[in-house]
């Protein structure tokens, strides 16, 4: 079984020259790497071969110094409560990662999550779609008309669900594909009760918005 020592000392080779650990937390289970965004796939593809899950893909605004991307790994396998945390900095003006989504679909929706939210692209993921808003949600806003593109028929039946509210705080929508008695892939959006609350916490007090994103 590969230890912890090895796993860094490949992330360093992997990574090098842009490998420096910037952080340890919860009695240093939590190792925190920065590198490139170039790199991030780099690592991904060592991590995945060795059966770490990525868990997370998030990103923070750190304003004028751009946008700071960050892949969560689970190393649980090899010791309990391990996680490896990969940060990289993406500029302000162009914040363009490598997605992951293509490497293990565990990525997907994380990713899809942050570009709607921070507006961070990450490029070549196989569904950049929307989650909270309209698919056909202009980008940007002022966007021309774009060419009309022929829609792919399969041969098998789709069968939607909704939209309704399934006990949920938000409606959803489900498009259900199946082949016969088999579901074989489903396709899901939500967000249909979307209420714009970070727009309107802009004009609100810290204290205003505690009680605006609690309702």
């Amino acid at each position: 079984m590969v230890n912890m020592s090895e796993v860094i000392s490949k992330l360093e080779n992997i990574l090098s020259p842009d490998f420096k650990i910037t952080g340890t937390d919860v009695n240093g289970n939590h190792i925190y790497i920065g590198t490139s965004t170039e790199k991030l796939l780099d690592a991904a593809k060592y991590l995945l071969s060795i059966d770490g899950r990525l868990i997370h893909v998030t990103a923070s605004d750190l304003g004028f110094k751009g946008f700071k991307v960050m892949h969560v790994y689970a190393l649980d396998h090899l010791y309990q409560h391990v996680h490896i945390i990969l940060h990289a900095l993406a500029p302000r003006d162009s914040p363009k990662v490598p997605s992951a989504a293509s490497l293990t679909y565990q990525a997907s929706w994380a990713e899809r999550e942050t570009m709607e939210l921070l507006g961070v692209e990450f490029e070549g993921h196989p569904d950049p779609r929307h989650i909270f808003l309209p698919y056909e949600w202009p980008k940007p806003v002022e966007s021309a008309e774009g060419e009309w593109k022929q829609v792919k028929v399969e041969r098998r039946v789709t069968l939607p669900i909704g939209p309704y509210h399934p006990a949920l705080v938000e409606g959803g929508y489900f498009k259900v594909k199946v082949d016969g008695e088999e579901i074989v892939d489903v396709d899901i959006k939500v967000g249909f009760n979307h209420r714009g609350v970070m727009r309107l916490a802009e004009r609100r007090s810290y204290w205003k918005d505690t009680f605006l994103v609690g309702r």
